[in-house]
């Protein structure tokens, strides 16, 4: 995809270019299988979520108006696919909603995801790179543990950001309910994050 050329003071910048139809699947075939295998845990379905999304972006390219990338259109059509997907399953089975002591652990989930994703900031050198690639993988396998309908609601309120209403609606649970799946997704999330990525690091510390 060419650059954006710079503008002179007062110039409109010019729209981004989606790149030849040919070319899709090589760029951002693998963004999109990946977004979609976080959200979906199969890759059957991601593989087929992936190239709807592809037959779906060839009818409406003429659509597309450069105001974003080209990897954020697909992405948001890749959203809508998923959608369609989970709307013709049915609803994920949930605990009963008693808020009591998780048969894991109780409340040991007191720190953000956003901490403990610390490591996947920005790199600041090569070596950085790795580091986070081997967290997502981590973090990946330790996702596709949990109970199907923990991992979805997971995905959908913490990686998406999906608004409580949205979420409840798309799982058909309420609040309270949803409430109760992502206390006990974040308990079983915790303790496999501390022994496959806080536990290595520690070592890999004390090592050296």
């Amino acid at each position: 995809m060419p650059d954006v050329p710079s503008t002179e003071s007062g110039s409109q910048p010019q729209p981004v270019v989606l790149p030849d139809s040919q070319t899709w699947v090589d760029e951002f075939g693998s963004i999109l299988f990946r977004y979609a295998m976080l959200r979906v845990n199969d890759a059957q379905i991601a593989e087929e979520l992936v190239q709807e999304t592809f037959l779906a972006a060839l009818k409406s390219r003429g659509n597309f108006q450069g105001k974003s990338s080209p990897a954020t259109w697909f992405v948001a059509i890749l959203k809508y696919k998923i959608l369609d997907h989970f709307r013709g399953q049915p609803a994920v089975s949930h605990d009963q909603p008693a808020l009591g002591k998780d048969p894991i652990v109780d409340g040991l989930f007191d720190f953000t995801l956003h901490y403990r994703l610390k490591p996947c900031a920005e790199p600041k050198d090569p070596a950085d790179d790795a580091q986070k690639a081997d967290f997502w993988r981590i973090f990946r396998r330790c996702l596709s543990a949990l109970p199907e309908n923990y991992r979805r609601a997971f995905v959908r309120v913490t990686v998406d950001g999906g608004a409580t209403a949205d979420v409840c609606k798309e799982l058909k649970v309420s609040a309270t309910n949803l409430s109760v799946l992502m206390y006990r997704a974040r308990s079983r999330l915790r303790p496999c994050l501390e022994k496959n990525w806080l536990g290595a690091a520690g070592a890999e510390g004390a090592a050296e």
